[in-house]
């Protein structure tokens, strides 16, 4: 047997068996948010929950499954299988569809496009169809029930056509076909199509053009907004419900040319909510301004309700790049766990951006920011233990003046306790230079909470320059555990 032919059969296997478990497990969901007998979107779900409530394969059992039946696929077949209306719809990375007997692993039909597409992260589905992208920033659409084209998407000729990366989403009759190849020093953008006709509805570019709000994020005396990026890598989140289809965009282009592109450079590094029917943005939430790192939002957009504040609310979770998590409202935007934005070192050059969303949360403590000890080393419960981590807390009694209070502003108090201080960063530990997160680690875990740290600081001073001082600094109480994201305190 050829290497090829047994890459194929191993494929096959693997998916063969998750058809048998899944087929044996087909329960009804009922009126319950997340997939039961189906999985009918890439993240089992338009909520992007990757979550059944499937309880017939559980911890005590697994060790006794094994193979129902084997299938060959023409080629690799990377993404997720789908399952809906009891049946398993299977695509390669040549964009080959199959409908196969979830029971049996019987090949129900094939669909071989006439121009392969790149299948590696799925297809949609929805209508009674499957929506598969193309490489010209088109939708084609198959019927689940006979595996014919019913029709193929045609945008208009002054939108270019480019790659699809990743499955089309659907909600309330449309298609949102979502562009990649941002990275190419073109645009990413999202597209709408009727999910019944195909027919084009409407076009949102990430990067807005003369005359469009977010325009000013770029420079105005160059064209190089018409290359900024902002490629859309991962099948968008829907909540038909609100009536909203949510972008995770990609990195501003070039990706390390900060000083070609001046500004925020919306709508890059974002998550952008647009109405449905119409693609006008109802809200946006930038996480990184003036991108320089390519810390672009990859990963899918997961919803959930939840309640906060005794409320209530619709949640999205969005993760940057870096691992930083942020919480947001999805009927708003608006972040239901606190996000601060702190100056940070500049780099002229670069032409870098002052306030920088540094965490997606100040926990408080009475007032205070802690920090969190955990075996020997350390986790801020506020900004991001990182190069340029800021002050979690000064002396009480430390004037404002002298404690690098930004603003003057202080959280807590400065009569009888301790007080909270940002703006500046920490630049040694006791005398000692801090050039990375792990020499903070190392010099804070060798300390014990109450002690007394003296700390060098350093902001810019709006002169291109940069002011030091230093502050003596009393180590936060130890704290039973690192307060979780979903419920800060304070």
């Amino acid at each position: 047997m050829s290497s090829r032919r047994q890459a194929r059969m191993w494929v096959a296997v693997a998916v063969g068996a998750v058809g048998a478990l899944t087929a044996a497990s087909l329960r009804s969901a009922g009126s319950e948010p997340y997939s039961g007998k189906e999985w009918a979107a890439p993240g089992g779900d338009w909520a992007s929950t990757r979550y059944s409530t499937l309880g017939q394969i559980n911890t005590r059992n697994i060790d006794q499954l094994g193979g129902a039946w084997v299938v060959e696929a023409p080629d690799r077949a990377e993404a997720t299988p789908m399952v809906k209306d009891g049946r398993m719809f299977v695509v390669t990375t040549a964009g080959v569809i199959m409908a196969l007997d979830p029971a049996t692993g019987a090949t129900l039909w094939t669909f071989k496009p006439e121009m392969p597409f790149s299948g590696k992260r799925g297809i949609g589905i929805g209508d009674g169809l499957l929506f598969a992208a193309l490489r010209n920033s088109n939708v084609m659409a198959i019927s689940q029930e006979t595996g014919t084209l019913v029709w193929t998407s045609e945008h208009p000729k002054d939108i270019p056509s480019q790659g699809m990366a990743t499955a089309p989403a659907y909600g309330n009759g449309v298609v949102v076909g979502v562009v990649s190849l941002g990275d190419n020093f073109l645009h990413g953008r999202a597209i709408g199509y009727d999910a019944k006709t195909g027919k084009f509805l409407w076009n949102f570019d990430v990067v807005p053009g003369p005359g469009e709000p977010g325009h000013e994020t770029w420079p105005q005396d160059s064209d190089v907004w018409k290359y900024g990026g902002g490629a859309i890598w991962t099948t968008p989140s829907v909540d038909e419900e609100l009536g909203l289809v949510y972008l995770p965009t990609g990195n501003a282009v070039p990706q390390y040319g900060g000083e070609l592109r001046p500004g925020n450079n919306l709508f890059d590094n974002s998550v952008v909510a647009l109405d449905l029917k119409t693609g006008k943005m109802r809200w946006y939430f930038q996480a990184v301004h003036h991108d320089i790192w390519e810390a672009d939002l990859s990963t899918p957009l997961v919803m959930y309700d939840t309640t906060f504040g005794g409320r209530s609310r619709k949640a999205l979770a969005a993760m940057r790049t870096d691992g930083i998590l942020f919480i947001l409202d999805r009927e708003t935007g608006k972040p239901l766990v606190p996000i601060e934005e702190r100056p940070v070192r500049q780099d002229a050059f670069l032409k870098t951006w002052v306030p920088q969303i540094l965490h997606s949360a100040a926990y408080r403590k009475d007032g205070v920011l802690v920090i969190a000890f955990s075996g020997d080393g350390i986790k801020a419960s506020g900004p991001a233990v990182k190069t340029g981590a800021l002050v979690q807390s000064v002396q009480k009694g430390t004037p404002a003046e002298h404690a690098g209070i930004r603003g003057g502003n202080v959280s807590g108090s400065t009569e009888g306790g301790q007080v909270a201080v940002g703006g500046d960063i920490i630049v040694s530990i006791d005398g000692k230079q801090v050039n990375s997160s792990e020499d903070l680690a190392n010099d804070i875990s060798a300390k014990k909470p109450g002690d007394k740290v003296t700390v060098g600081l350093e902001r810019a001073n709006g002169k291109g320059g940069y002011e030091h001082k230093t502050v003596s600094v009393t180590l936060a109480s130890r704290p039973n555990s690192v307060p979780n994201p979903s419920t800060p305190e304070g």
